[in-house]
């Protein structure tokens, strides 16, 4: 017999920006067709062939990184990912407290929930709710 799965774990929106979302869902983003269209000019073409390749390439890549750019939006809206940047009080510290502990922002967050919970445990205590 299988153990008991948590529904709302599974079910749980996804906390990715576009960069990640791109990057699991195998898109290419804005740095990819950056380093491409770069990486052209430093090699200046040397005949009609390669300009023709390197221009369709181009189009390829910003026609998959506007397809990605469309899934995020639509994931984002279907409330499967949640952006990093839209998280506001208590979920925006917990995102910064899972980080390295050596970090300065790192320790502040925990600080800071720490500080937090303490005052919630007084209030509560003291019969303010």
């Amino acid at each position: 017999m299988s153990a008991p799965v948590d529904v709302l774990a599974v079910m749980a929106p996804v906390v990715q920006n576009y960069v990640q979302f791109c990057c699991a869902n195998g898109f290419p983003t804005t740095h990819d067709v950056e380093s491409h269209i770069y990486a052209g000019l430093r090699s200046a073409p040397t005949s009609k062939s390669y300009k023709l390749r390197f221009d369709r390439a181009l189009r390829e890549l910003q026609a998959r990184r506007d397809e990605g750019l469309a899934a995020y939006r639509d994931a984002l809206a279907a409330g499967t990912v949640v952006d990093p940047e839209a998280q506001h009080g208590i979920a925006r510290l917990e995102a910064v407290a899972a980080g390295h502990p050596d970090n300065a922002s790192t320790q502040a967050a925990r600080r800071l929930i720490e500080k937090r919970a303490a005052a919630a445990l007084a209030r509560v205590k003291g019969g303010v709710a």
